[in-house]
Formats: structure tokens, C-alpha cells, sequence
């Protein structure tokens, strides 16, 4: 090597050496690698991620019964139909609660799932636990809860058609202490599903929502228990509500506050009378 560095030939071989153990080293990394098929859930797109019951009413539609489905409950359907409703009831102000009672009651078929979110499991477990668990739509047709300890696997329900099987997960178990029941998945007292009559309707309640969702409607025979639930009452139409929002600040304001909310409508009104009047 000379007093001025590498010569222009010297370089290259230099290069060429270095770009030779970079190749070298890549070709044995490469020999040492392990694949592996990964399967990558991409969740669901458009109105499949939207609509977590779209599978359900898109077998119903197939299979020739009237269906909708809708975020929110609204106005109820005639009592010949078959109402799903996909949440805790939590969020439903008494006024829900009484017309469902009144519109099953008149002969209406109710359906519940109840969620099976790890969010409402571990807030269910503390209420639970506290004694306050306030599931009101069960309070008012007398099904109790208690909490669910370990996986129960497969559960067998029959609603009048032959037994189905399914796997209903959820955070509780579902308790029938006075008999109502007709149908149950399980026992009286760690049941994961119970059916019952209720005055001239009818009332199906789940302790989980995800079997009947768009990525486990095909599992077992959930499918079958989907429109077993349709023919156990006669339901002429299907309404799917699948969606839990809690109400409004004015609708919580006109529902538990009412008297206040026309008490001070009423002061403004004669505030700005007298205003006026001394305009």
C-alpha cells in the first residue's frame, strides 16, 4: 500500500470482497430460516363490521322468513314477530322495559343475548360480588344471575324442534328458581340458555351474544337454533336490534326528569312574559 492510500484496483477488490460477504452471510441466514403459515384475521369489512347479526338475518332472508335488522330497538313490531335483542338491557329506560314486558306479554317472542365482551364480564363479576348486579329486564321477568366459574364446552337447547347443539359463552350463568322454564341450556341454576312462555308470548334468553354473531352463526347448530327460535312462537317477522347505545342526555333528562325539565320551561315562559310586558 502506498503513501496515498488504496489504488483504484485495490478498492474494487476491496468492494467486490465486501459485497461477497454480505451475500455469504444473507445466503446462510437464509438456509437457517423456518416458515410458517401465519393466518392473519383481517376482522370483517362494510356492513359486516357494522352489523355483528348480519349473518343471522341473511340466513333468515335465505331461508324465507321476513327479517330486518337496526341498531337501536324504536318502535316495536306486532306481536306475531320475533324481537332479538343483542345487549344487557342496561341502557333501556323503564319505559322500555314496561312495553317489552306488555308487548311479550300480549304475545310477542323476546330474544336476549347477553354480551360475552371481557369489558361487561369483569364489571358484571364486581356487581356481582357487591350483590348490585342490575340487569332490569331479567329483574322484570323474574330470571336471576349468579357468576360463571370455567368453560362449560357444548350446551344442548331444544325449543320444540329437537335438541341443537351450541356454545353459548358468557360471563354468568342464567338461574330459573322459580320453574318457569320450558327449555334450558344446562340446569335450572347454571343454565346458558332458558325459554319460557310468558302470558300469551314467549321469552328466550342467552347468557351470551357471540354464537349467533357473523363469525359463529355457522358453528354446531346455531344456524338451527336461529330459526327454531322463529318457529317456536309462529313469528310472522324477525326484527334483529344489534346494537347498545346508552340514551341521550335529553332523552335521560324527559324520562327521569320530566317534572324539572317543565318546571323550568315554565319560569323561563314567565320570565320572558314579564319582560315583555314591561317592554
Amino acid at each position: 500500500m502506498s503513501s496515498q492510500g488504496l489504488t483504484r484496483a485495490q478498492k474494487r477488490w476491496l468492494v467486490a470482497g465486501l459485497v461477497v460477504a454480505v451475500i455469504a452471510l444473507l445466503a446462510l441466514l437464509y438456509s437457517k430460516l423456518e416458515w410458517h403459515e401465519v393466518e392473519i384475521d383481517r376482522g370483517f369489512r362494510g356492513e359486516a363490521r357494522r352489523n355483528p347479526l348480519l349473518a343471522a338475518e341473511r340466513t333468515l332472508d335465505r331461508l324465507g322468513h321476513e327479517v330486518e335488522s337496526r341498531p337501536l330497538l324504536g318502535a316495536l313490531p306486532e306481536t306475531d314477530s320475533l324481537v332479538v335483542l343483542r345487549q344487557s338491557s342496561r341502557f333501556l329506560s323503564p319505559l322500555d322495559i314496561e312495553r317489552l314486558v306488555d308487548w311479550v306479554d300480549a304475545g310477542g317472542h323476546l330474544v336476549l343475548l347477553l354480551p360475552a365482551d371481557e369489558e361487561f364480564a369483569a364489571q358484571l363479576d364486581d356487581d356481582i360480588e357487591q350483590e348490585r348486579a342490575d340487569l332490569p329486564l331479567l329483574e322484570a321477568l323474574d330470571i336471576t344471575i349468579g357468576k360463571r366459574d370455567g368453560r362449560l364446552g357444548l350446551q344442548t337447547l331444544d325449543l320444540g324442534r329437537g335438541p341443537r347443539e351450541l356454545d353459548v359463552e358468557g360471563a354468568i350463568d342464567l338461574r330459573d328458581p322459580y320453574g318457569h322454564a320450558d327449555a334450558l341450556a344446562g340446569d335450572a341454576m347454571e343454565a346458558r340458555a332458558i325459554d319460557f312462555g310468558y302470558g300469551e308470548g314467549r321469552v328466550t334468553v342467552f347468557a351470551g351474544d357471540t354464537w349467533m354473531s357473523n363469525r359463529q352463526l355457522g358453528d354446531h347448530e346455531h344456524a338451527r337454533v336461529l330459526e327454531d327460535l322463529v318457529l317456536a312462537n309462529g313469528s310472522r317477522r324477525t326484527l334483529l336490534v344489534f346494537s347498545e347505545d346508552p340514551p341521550g342526555l335529553l332523552t335521560l333528562l324527559w324520562e327521569h326528569g320530566w317534572t324539572a325539565v317543565l318546571g323550568l320551561a315554565a319560569l323561563v315562559a314567565i320570565a320572558l312574559w314579564r319582560r315583555a310586558l314591561a317592554l
